[in-house]
């Protein structure tokens, strides 16, 4: 089953002229028909809290976008338990998403409202967006000292909770931390890596290589300024990413994390979801056969997602 590990369906839905609900929209890199012919069948939706909410404003921010979806989500199912996700992977005529509190600064003053939260339909946390806010710092911070004491109060909620925590723009600093304090799977669920292209928001070989011992999943941008030092990329460029983590690790923690949605430029030949099916064929043509290929492009989220079952 074919898995966009990071989409910002919000920022898609209110980018288009009315506000439509998913199944009015015309254009843009996600629609229903676009995601039809893809094959792809989950999205995992960013819920993202700009930085500048950070504070006493965090939780209504992140309340009134997850209701802006609520009532603009009129296609697939919320598919925030392993079983629902085996459930669309039988059918494949169904569409589901399940949700990512990205930015969790509106869990700093209550973490009740988490279980809020995953009624409706969030099932994987980060931390932080890209700079500071109550419970860490980001990757577009350059000093940090870590997780503050209630961040490490997330941390175990999360994981109390039965949560996926995605890592993909903690600071290094905090992410170690991440690693001594939680033994279990960790996903980065949109990044590049730095031995690929040396730029602050992608993941270095250590932090991807203790990602994919612990068996999870890093989903590989689309967005050219993480792909390249240049800003300029091709669909080539999201399997040179791709293929430097199967090299090293095998094809099992190499995944799609597109960032629709949240960037606006996109690498060639991959501007909307179709670009899949490219990707596919330079995967096949390097050697990579059917299976692994697949598993790329949404079986090895399906695996993490439903903790292996």
């Amino acid at each position: 089953m074919r898995i966009d590990g990071h989409v910002d369906l919000g920022r898609l839905l209110a980018g288009e002229k009315g506000f439509p609900p998913m199944s009015g929209l015309s254009g843009g890199p996600v629609t229903v028909d676009r995601l039809a012919s893809a094959g792809v069948h989950v999205l995992l939706d960013s819920v993202f809290c700009e930085d500048e909410f950070n504070g006493g404003r965090s939780l209504d921010r992140t309340r009134r976008l997850l209701g802006f979806r609520k009532d603009r989500m009129d296609v697939g199912r919320l598919a925030a338990s392993p079983q629902e996700l085996l459930d669309i992977n039988k059918n494949n005529q169904a569409f589901g998403f399940l949700r990512i509190l990205d930015n969790a600064d509106s869990l700093a003053g209550d973490l009740s409202v988490l279980d809020t939260f995953r009624e409706e339909g969030v099932g994987i946390v980060g931390l932080t967006g890209d700079g500071t806010n109550r419970l860490a710092d980001g990757r577009g911070i350059v000093f940090s000292e870590g997780l503050t004491p209630r961040g490490r109060d997330v941390l175990k909620a999360v994981v109390r909770e039965g949560l996926l925590l995605d890592v993909s723009r903690l600071h290094p600093h905090g992410l170690r931390q991440v690693f001594d304090l939680y033994e279990g799977p960790l996903v980065a669920t949109s990044a590049g890596l730095r031995s690929v292209s040396p730029v602050p928001g992608n993941l270095n070989m250590e932090e991807a290589r203790e990602i994919a011992e612990r068996g999870g999943v890093i989903g590989v941008s689309f967005d050219p300024a993480l792909l390249r030092e240049s800003g300029e990329a091709g669909v080539e460029d999201v399997f040179i990413h791709m293929d430097e983590l199967v090299q090293r690790f095998g094809p099992a923690c190499s995944g799609v994390g597109s960032g629709f949605g949240g960037n606006e430029k996109f690498a060639a030949g991959l501007e909307d979801i179709t670009g899949l099916g490219a990707l596919k064929e330079i995967m096949l043509d390097h050697g990579y056969g059917e299976e692994a290929s697949e598993a790329i492009l949404g079986d090895n989220w399906l695996r993490v997602l439903t903790g292996g079952v």
